[in-house]
């Protein structure tokens, strides 16, 4: 199924929708025809009860309230936000979390389809059903060569019992193999191949029909390439990287033998109708078997020849006369020629491949140079040549792809290569030989005048006049400086001071003198001294202008001398083509050209586009499968000649434009790997104007062309128009864009999950784990959103996040967002993703968009228009509440830290400080509501200082305890309003009341002045209140602000942002107070009572 889906990606659809489509269909034809239909299913998927669904606190899926128990350690999710299965969302690199390097997501032309209308003026394409560019190259090909279409829609097969007559005839007849009337295999798989070649001419037929009347913009191959076979009768598998060569071969022979099996039928029939009748047919059929052979295949003649070296050299002989040549000639069909790329263009390639030299071993056994020649006796109308372009790379075992340049004509003689013309090509050829040397003189003359390599510097190439203009510059650049130095010695000292003063860097009359050489010179005569021999320096000056003019006036020769050499291998390569003007005689021209496109690495892999010359319009098409388009002559030669790109083309990367680096040049992405050329008649008449639009029509069978008009009205009558489709096809590729967003993010946040799950848990029975307490919020929002709610929180935060930057970058219609959300929806379920944050909308809510009136479909069109019109909505997130949300967390977590730092920088004193702003931090702030993670954390610090240090003051003598009774008291009030666990608590208010038999009056007597306040803000004095757990907030948070210096929750708004310091900082103190609670506790006691 991989391998399918695949199939369905290269061919432009999105990866869920191939893998959704082949799951419905079970197999690739009617996958395929969902996809273009655009049937698919989009119900809703059964819910999976094996999937966690916890509150999502800021949506109205779910508002359970929370309860006050520690939160268990999330369990692994059977729930991904991708695909199951998969390590990583469909099409994103492992290795990379830009999304432009996973997958392109640009909006691209539209690939038509079949339920598109064709344009105007343009030829209908073909449709890639899998990896069959290069079949639609060949079939485009020959559809367009007009002689070879009429001839394939005038074909008539025999009727069917006239076949099968003639099969069981054949199969009884008394030569047959096994005796009369005897089914072998070899009997019964030649009839199979011979059914099927018949069946691959009219498929053909049909193709070609379809592809001349047919108003579609493109029609399927499929049928057609179900009927290759092999020799056996079995299917041949076509869709893979196959040789083009070899498919041709194939298709070609099949289709051949399928024409000429009608003449061979209509013999075998007997007398079974009138004689003259069946002569006209079998006529026919031989006809149009015999125009087709001529039209693609050509006859060669291969001479081989060698000398007996054996015979030549006996020991006691002399030889009288020359050894003649031993010379023996084989003569075969030539469907195309293969070329060398290498040779860099085509006639080069062609003579290449036409004579070579081997090795030969003879019938006696010697060995000898055998020589292979190989004449064309008759050319085909269609001649094809096939560039190979495919090597073996020995360093990686593997085939890889040639993008050397090579040249072509658009206009080829073949007369040198014709054997009737052996007489004189052999006399042309000394001729051109003669010229191809001296031209190959003077080119290497040439190079080296615009080349020269110094020895001292062979990695590094200038032109001759270059170099000597550049040392000519040099030279006169030196004696300026030395002149310039002359004339400052002569100057007194401090006349040099005031010159060097007045110009600095620059001479007598502002020159510049930046220059190394300048800078060379100067340094030179300053670093003499007075007395020194400067003899050398007056005669440099008297004969500096020498030199200079010598080096000028040979740059001024050598150029003279490299026009000449211009002039001569112009004149050279005239000559050589005048020397082949009496072989010009058959013109051939191009017609079309295979381009692949592909990397160098991509040997067996890429896109095979075909160019074919349209004369009647004087114009370039350019058939990529179901795509076709007007091509200039630029854009196809480009396209086709393969070699170095400029850099406009990809050549000069911005690395070596920055650093200056000059000609850095890249291999082309295509390049042609067949050359189609035409003969000239024939080119000629596909330049007139059929005679009457009808007679291509008459050529085609009644029953066909009532097939295609009746397709042509469902066309008019189909589903949804052209428009629609393609609206549908923008909505799905916003769709799938906002999926590869959600995938980027996803694929970002599974690392950080982990550490979400091993944040720890307290109640551990391992006090080392309980002290190790991390709280992943601190690292992220997403993260913040799973310990509080669960991975459905954070799958509904990025969606949400994802939608809004596509939106954004994509500006689609807000009357467009329910389709596309219904798209991503089904995207969605296809990858078995978490969905459930997207609900369909009802019919009523659909109808009320802007365009419902305009989007109702006829009433001929019920199937899509009810699963196209569905519409979907996100649910709703509260972004805003969620980042206040977000921010009081980091904010509690902050104080938290300021607390645990005071502890930390102070010692045992600072403790009651501590525990009043731990204690302000519950009252202020909804911990329980804000963060659970928080809440536990802060109440678990907060009872472990408390309890230890009543611990220690009990300890302490009687008499003593009355220096912490106002802590006491205070430790009383907060254990009554916080919310532990009453079989914790109460034992250790027990305990405080018994050291402080006042702290149960003091909390009541506090909690009276709360309620009268409260009673007096609400107008209601002399009404008994009842507390509430805001009026106990109250109370702890008045009473823990005698211990906070003054300090209000102001103080603490500044907190640092989420990320790995702050996390490091928080888990840090958290841990250090919990592994130093008693000791801080005994410090504060010890520290507190009095000497």
């Amino acid at each position: 199924m991989d391998s399918d889906v695949q199939q369905l990606v290269d061919m432009g659809f999105g990866y869920p929708e191939a893998e959704l489509a082949l799951r419905e269909a079970g197999n690739m034809e009617q996958a395929l025809e969902l996809l273009l239909t655009g049937t698919l299913s989009t119900e809703p998927a059964e819910p999976d009860e094996t999937k966690p669904d916890k509150a999502n606190r800021f949506s109205p899926l779910d508002t359970a309230a929370p309860d006050n128990e520690w939160p268990e350690l999330p369990k692994p999710s059977t729930s991904s936000g991708y695909a199951k299965g998969s390590e990583r969302p469909p099409g994103l690199d492992q290795a990379k979390d830009d999304l432009g390097a996973a997958w392109d997501l640009s909006m691209e032309d539209m690939v038509p389809t079949p339920q598109m209308p064709r344009p105007n003026g343009l030829p209908c394409g073909l449709l890639n059903v899998g990896n069959t560019c290069y079949v639609n190259s060949l079939l485009q090909t020959l559809f367009h060569a007009e002689q070879f279409r009429d001839q394939l829609l005038s074909f008539r097969p025999p009727a069917a019992e006239d076949r099968s007559k003639s099969a069981q005839g054949a199969q009884g007849a008394p030569g047959a193999p096994g005796g009369q009337g005897a089914h072998t295999a070899e009997s019964m798989a030649a009839e199979r191949r011979r059914e099927h070649a018949l069946q691959l001419v009219l498929e053909l037929r049909k193709l070609f029909a379809y592809c001349h009347l047919s108003e579609r913009s493109c029609v399927s191959p499929a049928q057609l390439l179900h009927e290759l076979v092999d020799l056996q009768g079995h299917q041949l598998p076509v869709g893979g990287q196959e040789d083009v060569s070899e498919f041709m071969l194939k298709f070609v022979d099949q289709l051949e033998e399928g024409i000429a099996s009608d003449a061979t039928e209509e013999g075998a029939k007997g007398t079974q109708e009138d004689e003259s009748s069946k002569n006209s047919r079998s006529s026919e059929s031989s006809k149009s078997s015999t125009v087709l052979h001529e039209l693609l295949y050509g006859e060669q003649v291969q001479i081989f020849s060698y000398v007996d070296k054996q015979t030549a050299s006996e020991p006691d002989k002399e030889p009288i006369e020359p050894i003649e040549p031993i010379v023996s000639s084989e003569q075969s069909d030539f469907l195309q020629i293969f070329l060398d790329v290498k040779y860099r263009n085509l006639y080069a390639a062609w003579a290449a491949a036409n004579e070579q030299c081997v090795d030969y071993t003879t019938p006696a056994g010697s060995k000898a140079q055998g020589k292979t020649r190989v004449w064309i006796r008759r050319l085909p109308k269609l001649l094809f040549f096939q560039l190979q372009r495919v090597a073996f790379d020995p360093e990686t075992k593997e085939q890889v792809k040639l993008e050397d340049e090579f040249d072509f004509e658009s206009t080829i003689y073949p007369d040198r290569f014709m054997q009737r013309n052996e007489a004189t090509v052999l006399q042309v050829e000394q001729t051109a030989q003669r010229l191809r040397q001296q031209m190959l003189e003077k080119e290497l003359a040439l190079q080296r005048f615009r080349q020269y390599q110094a020895a001292e510097c062979p990695s590094t190439s200038l032109p001759v006049t270059t170099l000597l203009r550049g040392a000519a510059n040099c030279l006169e650049a030196n004696a300026m400086a030395l002149r310039l130095g002359l004339r400052s010695d002569r100057s007194s000292e401090e006349s040099q001071e005031s010159e060097h003063g007045k110009h600095g860097e620059h001479g007598e009359h502002g020159e510049v003198l930046k220059d190394p050489v300048h800078s060379a010179a100067l340094t030179a005569w300053t670093t003499s001294t007075k007395d020194a021999d400067v003899d050398w320096i007056q005669a440099w000056r008297a004969s500096a202008s020498d030199p200079v003019q010598t080096l000028r006036a040979l740059a001024d020769t050598c150029q003279n001398q490299e026009g000449r050499l211009q002039e001569e291998v112009t004149s050279l390569d005239r000559q050589l083509s005048e020397a082949y003007a009496p072989l010009q005689k058959e013109p051939y021209h191009l017609y079309g050209i295979w381009v692949h496109q592909g990397q160098e690495a991509e040997a067996r892999s890429g896109h095979y586009v075909a160019f074919l010359k349209d004369w009647r319009k004087n114009r370039w098409m350019r058939f990529s499968d179901s795509s076709v388009q007007v091509a200039t002559w630029e854009e196809v030669r480009k396209a086709a000649l393969g070699g170095d790109c400029g850099e406009g083309e990809g050549g000069t990367s911005p690395q070596n434009a920055q650093s200056g680096a000059q000609n850095v040049r890249s291999k082309s992405r295509s390049s042609a790997y067949v050359l189609v050329y035409m003969e000239a008649g024939l080119a000629e008449s596909q330049q007139k104007e059929p005679d009457a639009a009808g007679d291509l029509v008459r050529l085609i069978p009644a029953e066909l062309l009532e097939e295609i008009q009746t397709d042509n009205r469902a066309l008019q009558n189909e589903r949804g128009s052209w428009q629609e489709q393609v609206k549908v096809r923008e909505l799905r590729q916003h769709a799938q864009a906002i999926f590869q967003e959600y995938a980027m993010l996803l694929h970002r946040w599974e690392p950080k999950k982990r550490l979400g799950d091993a944040s720890g848990n307290p109640h551990s029975q391992d006090p080392n784990h309980r002290k190790q307490l991390n709280d992943p919020a601190l690292m992220g929002i997403e993260l913040y959103l799973y310990k509080s709610g669960g991975e459905q929180e954070v799958f509904h935060y990025l969606l949400k996040k994802s939608l809004d930057e596509q939106r954004k970058v994509r500006c689609w219609q807000l009357e467009d967002e329910g389709r596309i959300l219904s798209f991503l929806a089904e995207t969605l379920r296809s990858q078995d993703c978490y969905v459930k944050m997207l609900r369909e909308k009802s019919s009523g809510e659909c109808n009320e968009g802007p365009n419902s009136a305009s989007t109702e479909r006829p009433n001929s069109e019920p199937s899509t228009s009810g699963r196209e019109r569905r519409e979907c909505e996100l649910v709703e997130l509260d972004h805003e509440a969620l980042l206040s949300k977000y921010n009081n967390v980091l904010v509690e977590a902050h104080i938290l830290d300021e607390a645990l730092q005071l502890l930390k920088r102070e010692g045992g004193l600072a403790l009651p400080r501590a525990i009043g702003l731990l204690a302000m931090l519950w009252a202020q702030f909804s911990l329980d509501l804000d963060y659970q993670f928080r809440h536990n954390e802060v109440l678990l610090v907060l009872s472990a200082l408390m309890y230890n240090t009543v611990s220690c003051i009990e300890d302490q003598d009687v008499l003593l305890h009355q220096n912490y009774r106002e802590l006491g008291e205070y430790f009383y009030i907060v254990l009554s309003c916080v919310e532990w666990p009453r079989n914790w608590k109460l034992p250790l208010q027990q305990r405080i009341l018994k050291m402080f038999p006042n702290a149960a009056d003091v909390m009541e007597t506090a909690l009276n002045a709360v309620l009268h306040a409260r009673a007096e803000r609400e107008g209601a004095t002399g009404v008994v209140a009842t507390s509430t757990h805001a009026d106990q907030k109250q109370l702890v948070l008045v009473r823990s602000l005698v211990y906070l210096d003054g300090k209000t929750l102001e103080d603490f708004g500044e907190h640092p942002p989420p990320g790995e310091a702050f996390f490091d900082r928080h888990r840090a103190l958290w841990s250090w107070a919990m592994q130093n609670d008693k000791l801080l506790a005994k410090e504060f006691v010890s520290l507190a009572s009095p000497t």
